[in-house]
């Protein structure tokens, strides 16, 4: 029996093609011209005036926050509820992030919650509030879009605005995404974005730094070419690090971007069956948003309570078919727990994580074998 997959790219005889090309190219580096070329046709579907190309998008959240000028007394606002490289990221700045609960519309940050503690246990001095027990800066905020889905732009806009924050979308599963006809990237100092194998639309591993601001764009590409003076022979102005996408991972993406369209209906096919199927059953699956447009990354249905989660995940498994929890939340790593500011109020986060279960979502996937999950989920449900 052949094993599904819970994300699988989509890959033909077109990506091929685009890669050979750069092989007889000898453009298998970061020299070449598929990179420039990425990012130009990139930047048609961001929407971003700036749009830098990256090994990773957990590289892009790393310049992201070097490149807005945060420091290490510095505190960036996000979720418990993600993938642990928004948070290393900020950590890697020596800033501090403090993390919050989600809310249950969205699953995106709970901003009621937020502005609470901030008025509570924070002081403003000039244009920036500070933390009265660390005394440290409130500079940024970093919501991520959970499974892809897009929150209320405009609402995170006006809180940035009123708190003078900063704002990078973690927006890894959500290229292309837009809000009320818009690209994310109009809502954001800058979005990162993640090519990783098991993502919509991939180069093999890979990520992308958008923004509109000029000043951020040219320090986020100094700072992912090791810091060099591109005027000077060996010459480096800032430290830096090579954080650059190659040629060959380029490549890949080029021609994703030529069949992105292709890519969303076949996502969208899947997402559509799941939907019809759950909802029919009373089975709850992840929320749709309104004004939003996003390609869902991972379809996910909402069990009742752990145990269910368990039995659901183990029977597949015995179909080899993958299934699994999701994110385990920040505040519950051992590895981070004493580095983070952690709010008391995580409940709705506490109550969902591990009620979420993945399910196959790859492109390709199979209608039949979708037909048999729906299947399976549909016995073990009915039993509770």
């Amino acid at each position: 029996m052949i094993k599904t997959y819970i994300s699988e790219p989509f890959l033909d005889q077109r990506d091929k093609k685009s890669l050979l090309l750069s092989l007889k190219r000898n453009e298998i580096s970061t020299f070449g011209k598929s990179v420039k070329a990425f990012e130009k046709k990139s930047s048609k579907i961001t929407q971003a005036k700036y749009n830098l190309a990256l090994n990773s998008g957990s590289a892009g959240l790393l310049i992201a926050f070097k490149s807005i000028g945060i420091n290490k007394n510095d505190i960036v606002l996000t979720q418990s509820y993600t993938f642990i490289a928004t948070i290393s990221s900020i950590l890697h700045t020596g800033a501090t992030p403090w993390i919050f609960d989600l809310n249950n519309q969205d699953f995106n940050l709970d901003l009621t919650k937020i502005e609470k503690q901030l008025k509570a246990q924070c002081i403003k001095k000039g244009k920036y509030y500070f933390h009265k027990k660390s005394k440290k800066r409130i500079f940024a905020i970093c919501p991520v879009f959970s499974f892809s889905i897009i929150p209320n732009l405009e609402e995170i806009n006006s809180f940035a605005k009123k708190f003078n924050l900063k704002v990078i979308f973690d927006a890894a599963c959500s290229f292309g995404a837009k809000y009320k006809n818009l690209s994310v990237t109009k809502f954001a100092d800058i979005s990162i974005f993640s090519f990783n194998g098991n993502k919509s639309l991939t180069t093999g591993a890979g990520g992308l730094l958008s923004t509109n601001n000029k000043t951020i764009f040219v320090r986020a590409e100094k700072l992912s070419q090791n810091g060099k003076n591109i005027n000077k022979n060996y010459t480096y102005d800032i430290i830096g690090h090579n954080y650059k996408m190659s040629n060959l991972h380029a490549s890949i993406g080029i021609s994703q971007i030529k069949k992105f369209g292709e890519i969303k209906l076949k996502k969208n096919r899947v997402r559509q069956i799941y939907e019809r199927a759950f909802v029919k059953r009373n089975i709850k699956i992840l929320p749709k948003i309104k004004n939003s447009n996003y390609i869902l990354w991972i379809n996910c249905i909402i069990c009742k309570n752990k145990n269910q989660t368990k039995r659901i995940i183990s029977r597949l498994k015995e179909l080899q078919i993958e299934s699994k929890f999701f994110w385990k939340p920040m505040h519950k790593q051992k590895t981070i727990k004493n580095k983070l500011i952690i709010d008391s109020n995580l409940q709705f986060t506490d109550f969902i994580w591990d009620r979420i279960v993945t399910l196959p979502s790859s492109p390709n996937l199979k209608q039949s074998v979708q037909v048999r999950i729906i299947s399976e989920i549909n016995k073990i449900w009915k039993k509770n």
